[in-house]
């Protein structure tokens, strides 16, 4: 043990520098002067460490060339479901907020909930009414061509039996596109009309997500795929 303590008198002189009195004097101290020649005296910038924001450089190539793919795979996929050729596209891979996400969709929009398999985290398939209403009317003989405005309404079970067959076209076409790269599979877990019952993230947690446009015989649609970024992480 070592011999050397320190005396009575420099143990008070260090307490008397700690005291209230002391910290506060010290707090309120006006800060030293900025020297100009400092690189790094810029101003501090807070950073709250509890949000899920984070920055996301660059595309991502590998998704982007499975989304295409996965577009002209869905289009024959789509003609034997429909009997209609179709062209399908997709758009950009977007990284936004689940929120944002949510808030941009048409409400009377088909929300599906698809497990992510073997990852963690369920995905969120979203048909547009414009898209489902196109397809019935072309399945009982009709041209396609409705209106943009539709009533908000449970689908009936008809409706819904259209929507769970798009589903799996949906999900055997885009298992398909990444079976030489990992082995997804989306499996249908349940449809929903409201936003707050088919949650598949947080609000602030980042998801990606992809919109795909179906032409029709002049009728247009789309069909929106949303997975949260922390399902994707790992791969």
């Amino acid at each position: 043990m070592s011999k050397e303590v320190l005396s009575q008198d420099e143990v008070d002189m260090l307490l008397a520098g700690v005291d209230d009195e002391g910290i506060i004097a010290e707090v309120n101290a006006a800060p030293p002067e900025k020297d100009s020649g400092d690189k790094d005296s810029g101003d501090v910038k807070p950073y709250d460490l509890a949000t899920q924001e984070r920055l996301l450089r660059g595309r991502m190539p590998t998704l982007e060339s499975i989304n295409e793919r996965f577009a002209k795979l869905f289009s024959e996929q789509f003609l034997g479901l429909t009997g209609k050729n179709s062209e399908v596209s997709a758009g950009p891979v977007s990284v936004d907020k689940y929120s944002d996400f949510i808030a941009a969709q048409v409400m009377t929009s088909s929300l599906n909930v698809v497990q992510v398999k073997p990852l963690r985290g369920n995905g969120l398939l979203i048909f547009e009414p414009q898209l489902i209403c196109t397809v019935i009317h072309g399945l009982f003989g009709g041209t396609g061509q409705l209106p943009t405005r539709f009533e908000s309404r449970e689908f009936s079970p008809t409706e819904q039996r259209i929507i769970t067959n798009l589903v799996a076209a949906f999900a055997e076409s885009y298992s398909s596109v990444w079976s030489g790269i990992y082995p997804i599979e989306l499996q249908y877990e349940r449809s929903e009309m409201h936003p707050q019952f088919a949650s598949v993230a947080a609000p602030a947690e980042l998801v990606v997500s992809t919109r795909f446009g179906i032409e029709m015989e002049g009728a247009v649609g789309a069909v929106h795929l949303c997975i949260p970024y922390a399902t994707f992480e790992p791969i």
